[in-house]
């Protein structure tokens, strides 16, 4: 092997060093920052206070264009003076999916509304409505224009790990699909994030009352115990005397046989009460995201990840490449 030979092959193994160190480093940031947001949502008492650090997350590990997170509510209605804290909710209108949270370049969503009927997102809350949409309806921009439909199939076949999610590979081969500013290039996904929260009125109320019922429990299991040990030293109060009396006489205690053993009455065996569960109620949000204006999908890697991280959000107890213009879909 020539000089010049060894040099270049001494040169290819100093990249290679280089590009695996960086992979090792890259590596490394994405655990910590798994194990940051782990910790973090494990610890949060109201998940909603980290809705805004979930889609940063997911965004800078995905390397998605966007994220946004809607919540399946009743629209809002208009209040008057004197109104209750629920009268703003329009419980006789049709749910729809409004937008709460998003990345920083994606807040031009926050409080827009999707309808049931709109789009492929209400797909992940399995509403009939959603369903039953018609599949040819054309695809529209902002402005009303419709968009010419790619050739091609939209959707792939779903594997088992991926049900109850809606993935859209190709945005502009589906025809159902809603746009809030001008379609470019890029994947959609969709993610139900759905927990069950004890946050409202009711549950507190509730809880006030059944845990005045739990101490009222935990009072009477107190007092007969305490009538018990009561018991307990009145009796043995009574032997000692006896056997005072005896040793002072020599004689027998009166009515009781030779050799009888003292004993003492069994302690009550009582039911032990137990706090009751919080009264809780479903908080179904879903998790938004694409790659518009990057023209690539998301690997399978990231699907999972975003799919894992969602689960994590609920459990008891987962790069930024576009400007503000970038658009979003639903």
């Amino acid at each position: 092997m020539c000089i010049r030979d060894r040099n270049k092959y001494a040169e290819k193994m100093r990249e290679n060093a280089e590009k695996e160190q960086v992979k090792l480093e890259q590596e490394k940031a994405i655990k910590n920052k798994s194990e940051e947001f782990e910790k973090l949502a494990k610890n949060t008492e109201d998940l909603y206070d980290i809705l805004d650090s979930l889609a940063i997350y997911l965004k800078e590990l995905t390397s998605a264009t966007g994220v946004y997170i809607g919540e399946l509510e009743h629209p809002k209605k208009e209040i008057k003076e004197g109104d209750n804290e629920t009268a703003h909710i329009d419980e006789a209108a049709p749910l729809v999916i409004r937008y709460i949270k998003a990345t920083p370049d994606h807040q031009y969503l926050v409080d827009q509304s999707l309808k049931m009927t709109e789009g492929v997102t209400p797909e992940v809350f399995n509403v009939p409505e959603a369903a039953q949409a018609q599949s040819n309806e054309p695809v529209v921009d902002d402005a009303n224009k419709e968009v010419k439909k790619e050739e091609g199939d939209a959707k792939k076949p779903v594997e088992d790990d991926e049900k109850g999610i809606v993935y859209r590979p190709q945005v502009t081969s589906e025809a159902k699909m809603k746009y809030f500013k001008v379609p470019r290039l890029g994947c959609y996904m969709a993610v139900p994030l759905i927990y069950s929260s004890c946050l409202f009125p009711e549950s507190l109320d509730s809880a006030v009352a059944e845990y005045a019922v739990y101490m009222e429990k935990v009072k009477k299991n107190e007092e007969q115990i305490k009538a018990w040990e009561d018991q307990c030293t009145q009796l043995k109060a009574e032997r000692e005397e006896q056997q005072q009396e005896i040793s002072k006489t020599e004689e027998k205690v009166e009515g009781a046989p030779p050799g009888e053993e003292f004993k003492l009455p069994e302690k009550p065996s009582l039911e032990q009460p137990k706090e009751a569960d919080y009264k809780t109620k479903p908080i179904s949000y879903v998790v938004c995201m694409d790659t518009l204006g990057q023209d690539r999908e998301f690997s399978k890697e990231q699907r999972k990840f975003v799919i894992d991280t969602c689960l994590l959000y609920t459990s008891p107890s987962p790069r930024d490449l576009s400007t503000s213009r970038m658009p979003s879909s639903a």
